[in-house]
């Protein structure tokens, strides 16, 4: 529906500047301990995958996210479903703190 695809759009710019910009990740690091910066220190992610994380983590509608990302919504879920194995081969307890902001 148009009407969907107009708010989609919209919600996308109004993120826009705050992705583009990295400061989500500041955002986050801030206010979750530091998450994102552990995170990319412990697994190795393209600034692409840290967007996703980060979007993941607020958790915003996959459609939303598609939209922002200009990618597909099978493509987000092939992303997160990578990030999250690499996670899970990690050792530690820090494995299961992301886990709990992607599932």
């Amino acid at each position: 529906p148009i009407h969907q695809d107009f708010l989609l759009q919209k919600i996308s710019e109004m993120f826009s500047s705050i992705v583009s910009e990295g400061r989500l990740a500041a955002v986050l690091d801030q206010d979750l301990d530091n998450l994102i910066q552990d995170l990319r220190s412990e697994v190795e992610l393209c600034e692409q995958d840290v967007l996703l994380v980060c979007l993941l983590v607020i958790k915003l509608d996959t459609r939303i996210i598609s939209c922002m990302m200009n990618l597909s919504i099978s493509n987000i879920y092939t992303r997160k479903s990578r990030i999250v194995k690499k996670i899970e081969s990690l050792e530690g307890s820090s494995k299961s703190k992301y886990l709990q902001y992607l599932r």
